[in-house]
């Protein structure tokens, strides 16, 4: 099967929730063709900022059926098939390839703090129980294991492995990683604030969440990069760290991400329970902030 090519922005969507916190599918299908509709060059459905670990398989299985439906193949659509339980991550995985996901992404296990070597197998095992692209997230802050720059080049050699999502924070580790990964092996940046600093090093693009509301601005940021306008690259990457260090301000980002939508008028609905909304005080600074930065 003819394996996805990751580039560019890719936009890691949030999941809209009606008012009584069942997914608003409507909305989700609008959001995906507004965003292919900016130009975005790819989406990832159902990850940490869809609030998976709030979502029913069934759930996400269906989030990935409608959103094949609206994208009708304009750009690669990668569901994200992270669990806690191997077996149902890999059962998931499958039931994301029969809806008609381009590709899924995994993370390690969490909680039980896996070795190298444990990681790399249960990589290969998820790699084998589907024929459509895999893509692995490296993120320790949230999982509580690295996976070290050689796993992931000894991964990048298995023929659907096709990507990482690197949110280590750690530029030497990426740098290892694209110097060594075998050949057309995406490295794509997880980490807003570090997108243009991973395009200087090599990376062919990035996984990042604040494109939900402001997709021109990364694309801006990339599209500067990609003629060689560091200049104009830099300038609409201080806009980014503005706007990221507001929507940090609570501690909670995905919601902020959620406050910001829905103050653009964009139907995103409050994030599902246990997480909760952000404060009063939070929203007006972001209201500024989108007001004096000319993103409204």
């Amino acid at each position: 099967m003819k394996q996805p090519q990751l580039r560019g922005l890719i936009v890691s969507s949030i999941t809209p929730f009606a008012g009584d916190f069942s997914v608003n599918y409507d909305a989700l299908t609008r959001h995906l063709d507004w965003l292919v509709q900016q130009g975005v060059h790819g989406l990832l459905i159902g990850a940490t900022a869809g609030e998976y670990a709030s979502l029913a398989d069934e759930e996400r299985l269906e989030i990935t059926r409608r959103a094949v439906e609206a994208v009708q193949g304009r750009v690669p659509l990668i569901a994200y098939t992270g669990h806690i339980n191997r077996a149902r991550m890999l059962e998931l995985a499958r039931g994301l390839e029969r809806a008609g996901a381009d590709a899924v992404m995994l993370a390690p296990p969490l909680v039980v703090g896996p070795t190298q070597d444990e990681i790399e197998a249960y990589v290969r095992e998820a790699a084998s129980a589907v024929s459509i692209g895999v893509v692995v997230y490296n993120q320790p802050g949230r999982t509580g294991t690295v996976i070290e720059p050689q796993t992931m080049v000894r991964l990048s050699a298995v023929p659907n492995i096709v990507a990482m999502k690197e949110s280590g924070k750690n530029l030497e580790a990426t740098t290892d990683v694209i110097n060594g990964a075998h050949e057309g092996f995406a490295v794509l940046a997880g980490e807003a604030d570090l997108f243009l600093a991973s395009l200087a090093l090599g990376v062919t693009g990035g996984i990042l969440t604040p494109s939900n509301f402001v997709p021109k601005l990364t694309l801006n940021i990339y599209d500067a990069f990609q003629r060689g306008d560091l200049p104009d690259a830099r300038r609409w990457n201080a806009k980014l760290f503005g706007l990221l260090h507001v929507l940090r301000g609570d501690r909670k980002y995905h919601s902020a991400v959620k406050a910001a939508m829905r103050e653009l008028g964009m139907p995103a609905g409050l994030p599902r329970p246990p997480l909760s909304d952000i404060s009063p005080v939070l929203k007006q600074r972001i209201r500024t902030y989108l007001t004096e930065a000319g993103l409204t």
